[in-house]
């Protein structure tokens, strides 16, 4: 009996379109009559996910651009120079969201005070939104709210000429 069960899978495998799980019970003579084959519906190809929109950091380059896609940033640039930043090496954001509508943070503001390597920091949250698709396949969130109290907060807004990206304050104050 185990000889023909052999067999039959070997057959299966080499003849496509067999169930396997109709023609093993009948070859290995379970049951009393073999059960009517049911057609199994094809696998569908899994949809490609559209992906999530990203958020574009300092990337470098010339004129130190903001052409760096990412999606839930550990550290994010405000200036070129590094003299604001969201987030740093041992305190890196924390993104309680990422949808293709929003995402959401918490984390540190880290500004230069006077002339130079003194720096402070407030806690902040942060939200970015209005999503702007390229294509199927490339979005950014091109609006970026820090909150740092209640009643102070900035608005930064992501904006492309001649295809080189840049932010700019568009509501608000910062610190």
């Amino acid at each position: 009996m185990i000889r023909r069960l052999l067999t039959v899978l070997a057959l299966a495998t080499a003849v496509p379109g067999i169930l396997i799980a109709v023609v093993i019970p009948a070859s290995a003579g379970v049951g009393s009559a073999a059960s009517p084959a049911r057609a199994t519906p094809a696998r569908a190809t899994p949809a490609r996910a559209t992906p999530l929109p990203v958020l574009y950091n300092l990337g470098g380059g010339s004129g130190s651009v903001w052409n760096l896609p990412q999606r839930r940033p550990a550290i994010f640039y405000l200036a070129a120079d590094g003299s604001a930043v969201l987030g740093d090496k041992p305190h890196h954001l924390k993104w309680t969201q990422w949808t293709m509508t929003s995402a959401a943070a918490t984390g540190d503001y880290y500004y230069r005070t006077g002339p130079c390597c003194t720096y402070h920091s407030d806690p902040v949250t942060i939200t970015a939104n209005h999503v702007v698709r390229q294509n199927a396949n490339s979005s950014w969130y091109d609006r970026m709210t820090i909150r740092f109290s209640k009643t102070k907060s900035v608005t930064i807004k992501y904006e492309r000429i001649n295809g080189i990206g840049f932010w700019k304050t568009v509501a608000g104050r910062f610190p």
